[in-house]
């Protein structure tokens, strides 16, 4: 059997601090490399692309996400494309995966087009301290980290295209297409926050300008209500978020982990009892999904209610052996009940 390519491609825009890392980190599965950069990037963008041997392309940027990721995929040539950003990485179990996935027959014979990555953005425990990119993979830098799963593995078709301006997917043409989606077991590991407060709050006016955009565009799209919620969250303006976020749950009440986007809301709102609420109702709503419960259990355990709190874990932890959230703080409870208990005797 013919071995199968791969082209990865990425856009970049004034980010030589983190290409050199992630290029070295690809090499190995990447029959062509294909860099769309922003026509502004003002940095050594363009000449790190090049030194390892990337098509290169300035791109004059027209705010969407979608257009610039789109140029990328017309210049590829190979069979499959890999889509990674600047500041994301690969694990060695993962680049071994992909090059398993993509010469895989079993997939051809289902026809699988495209596979979802587990996108682990980190948080920092601090988002002004400074973090050297060699200490990214300390754990300990970081509070811990939201999951998305995203297509980034796909065949090379021209069917297939980004879509939305911003947080933009291709999993809408691919369905479009009829074409087939599974999980790839891959994790892409995602270190934006290791780029400083000052980029980050570029980040989040940029994104929020464009989210607006598209919400006049579109002001019942359910998808970018969500995202105008995720900005404003982390804008820390919770309040608009709570807006964006319940007008979500109101179109679809089993939208993601919607009412657990709520609770956080609610959260940060210093209102623990309305967070209690919205995570039991994320837990009715999608009760296969262990993070609510997890959440719930320790909003329980701050408010005394210690029964409650085990009730939830050993239930969860019954139908999720392997979930780590969920044993760590089960042996917290244990040894928060056993010094109650002991200070009380």
């Amino acid at each position: 059997m013919t071995k199968k390519t791969i082209s990865v491609c990425m856009i970049a825009k004034d980010e030589e601090h983190f290409l050199k890392q992630c290029l070295e980190n690809i090499k190995e599965i990447a029959d062509e490399i294909i860099v769309v950069i922003d026509n502004r990037s003002s940095d050594g963008t363009e000449r790190i692309a090049r030194e390892f041997g990337a098509k290169v392309e300035l791109f004059r940027w027209c705010e969407d996400f979608s257009a610039a990721r789109n140029r990328s995929l017309e210049l590829a040539t190979k069979d499959w494309i890999f889509v990674i950003d600047p500041d994301e990485e690969l694990s060695e179990e993962g680049i071994q995966r992909i090059k398993e996935t993509v010469n895989d027959p079993l997939y051809d014979k289902m026809q699988i087009v495209g596979f979802k990555l587990d996108q682990r953005t980190y948080r920092l425990q601090d988002r002004t301290r400074y973090v050297p990119l060699k200490k990214r993979f300390d754990m300990k830098n970081y509070t811990d980290h939201k999951s998305s799963m995203l297509v980034r593995l796909f065949k090379n078709s021209p069917k297939i295209r980004f879509r939305h301006r911003v947080h933009e997917l291709v999993e809408d043409s691919i369905r479009e297409n009829k074409g087939k989606i599974i999980d790839s077991g891959v994790v892409l590991h995602h270190f934006a926050a290791l780029k400083g407060m000052e980029f980050y709050l570029d980040k989040i006016k940029h994104y929020t300008d464009i989210m607006v955009k598209q919400l006049k565009d579109d002001p019942n799209n359910i998808r970018y209500l969500f995202q105008a919620g995720n900005i404003f969250f982390d804008n820390e303006e919770y309040d608009t978020a709570l807006n964006y976020y319940s007008k979500v749950a109101e179109k679809n009440p089993k939208y993601g982990l919607i009412h657990s986007e709520i609770a956080q809301c609610h959260l940060k709102r210093g209102d623990i009892l309305e967070a209690i609420k919205s995570f039991n109702t994320s837990l009715r709503m999608r009760p296969d999904e262990p993070s609510a419960a997890n959440n719930l259990a320790v909003l329980y355990m701050k408010t005394g209610k210690y029964d409650v709190a085990r009730q939830i874990l050993e239930k969860y932890i019954e139908r999720f052996p392997d979930n780590e959230p969920l044993k760590f703080n089960m042996k917290a409870l244990q040894e928060k009940t056993l010094t109650t208990s002991t200070t009380t005797n």
